[in-house]
């Protein structure tokens, strides 16, 4: 049987609940690089682009450059790429250019974030989870779309001998960078190889271990891999995925006598969402395809945002053609916000035979009283 997991950002937050309080991102970057925030808040209040278009995001008497650490991320990257969109060729560039500040401060807190040991212990929710499915007897295939841009469940997974970055993403479409090319420019060789991944992780909002060119930002990306891999108890131990340093914000390399700039690809969370590319519409078909043959479908952390019309369209193409009989076996999620209207919310998108609500938060109890039952069930 074919079980999918839908990873959203209550998942990753369950990680490093202290580290991202609520996924506080930009509270949590003022804190750790406060000389960049000050320059982010000082290129927002030169540009004019708050004043223009973003300042009605702050309550009464607040402006964006005093107050900027206590937006949503996600809110703010949104009305930056409506900005980019819909305004003036200035307020454009300057949309972009704050942008670009924005992902290079994502890659250096994730970057910082993953050095500290809650990210990497085995007994984080994400290795729980990859632990209970290497334990799994019944023969079931568990495929996983991401909707995050940091790497744990990757990490988690390949600790436990189930996923490897190089099919593991989309089969034999992506080429692995060992971290170890970022200190000086050398040719792409030598890489290493993996044996076929037993798990798919599908990200089709991108993530911070995936580089693109610059010059073509929605061509193949290759995979940012640390050089030491895994050392924890895992059976795969080389190459495990990873972000730029947190000194770097993109990577030059030197690949057949030509120089290249890579930076990482995340896709904005907004609704007219740029699909471009090859790579991003095998990832978009490879989600869609998930659900023709699913028979549970698992939601972790997912709010199935507004801004997430896309996915919901390809999920909806994907359970179109079944049959009655074919219909999804089960529906479980798991969400900490205890409210009927994300559950009602998944029923309606992601109609099952049967359904369990679990809000508890994702962990040891989840796995055991949810994913146990289902595996024995299917």
């Amino acid at each position: 049987m074919n079980i999918t997991y839908l990873i959203g950002a209550g998942a990753s937050c369950a990680i490093a609940p202290k580290r991202i309080p609520g996924m506080q991102m930009l509270a949590r970057m003022r804190e750790l690089f406060p000389e960049d925030i000050k320059r982010f808040k000082q290129f927002l209040c030169d540009s004019g682009i708050y004043k223009d278009s973003m300042d009605h995001l702050m309550k009464p008497g607040k402006t964006i450059p005093d107050n900027i650490d206590t937006l949503n991320i996600e809110r703010l990257l949104h009305e930056l790429e409506d900005v980019a969109t819909w305004g003036t060729r200035d307020q454009a560039t300057a949309a972009d250019q704050a942008h670009n500040l924005i992902q290079s401060l994502l890659t250096r807190l994730f970057s910082r974030l993953d050095q500290d040991e809650v990210a990497k212990a085995v007994k984080n929710p994400y290795d729980l989870l990859a632990a209970a499915i290497a334990a799994d007897r019944h023969g079931h295939t568990h495929h996983f779309i991401s909707f995050n841009y940091d790497v744990w469940l990757e990490q988690a997974l390949q600790r436990h001998g189930l996923w490897n970055p190089v099919n593991g993403y989309l089969k034999n479409s992506v080429n692995p960078l060992p971290l170890r090319y970022i200190a000086t420019a050398r040719t792409l060789e030598h890489l290493p190889s993996h044996q076929p991944s037993p798990t798919l992780v599908l990200k089709p909002h991108g993530s911070l271990s995936w580089l693109t060119p610059q010059d073509d930002p929605y061509g193949i990306p290759i995979i940012l891999l640390n050089k030491d891999g895994l050392t924890e108890g895992g059976t795969n131990t080389r190459g495990a995925p990873a972000y730029l340093p947190s000194e770097h914000d993109r990577v030059v390399v030197i690949h057949q006598s030509q120089r290249h700039e890579f930076s990482p690809l995340i896709i904005p969370p907004v609704l007219n969402k740029a699909v471009g590319g090859e790579f991003l519409y095998k990832v978009h078909k490879a989600v869609q395809r998930e659900f023709e043959s699913s028979q549970a479908v698992v939601i972790i952390g997912w709010s199935m945002p507004p801004t997430d019309a896309s996915i919901r369209q390809r999920i909806a193409d994907g359970l179109a053609p079944r049959s009655d009989s074919n219909n999804l076996k089960w529906l479980i999620a798991c969400n900490f916000m205890k409210t009927d209207l994300f559950y009602n919310r998944y029923r309606a998108t992601i109609p099952a035979q049967r359904s369990l609500m679990y809000d508890d938060g994702f962990g040891d109890g989840f796995i055991h009283a949810a994913l146990n039952r289902l595996w024995e069930n299917i």
